[in-house]
């Protein structure tokens, strides 16, 4: 029970603190193209917006970024918790080795 509840914890605050930065690094993007957007514009330049394989590629590489730290996150996850057994299973493993005598 102990195990499960740690586990489930340290999976909510995983989950939190990898929100606070998807959600942090999304504003830090709005910020810098709403800078980009207001100077140029107020410079009077063409944006030049590029073409479609320009797109295509920078979406890609976003795309795999994403897929890189979400399997990330799920081999630390998967590591935490098998370390988190482990260290139950010697905990466990020191406890057989204790015998005690009542009465001597």
């Amino acid at each position: 029970m102990l195990k499960r509840f740690q586990a489930t914890g340290a999976r909510i605050v995983n989950a939190s603190r990898h929100n606070v930065l998807v959600k942090f690094a999304a504003l830090v993007v709005l910020v810098a193209l709403a800078v980009y957007l207001l100077t140029s514009a107020a410079n009077g330049h063409d944006l030049g917006w590029g073409d479609i394989p320009t797109w295509v590629t920078g979406a890609g590489t976003v795309g795999a970024l994403f897929v890189a730290f979400y399997q990330i996150g799920q081999e630390r996850k998967r590591r935490i918790e098998q370390e988190a057994e482990d260290r139950q299973e010697r905990r466990l493993a020191q406890a057989r080795l204790i015998a005690a005598w009542e009465g001597i």
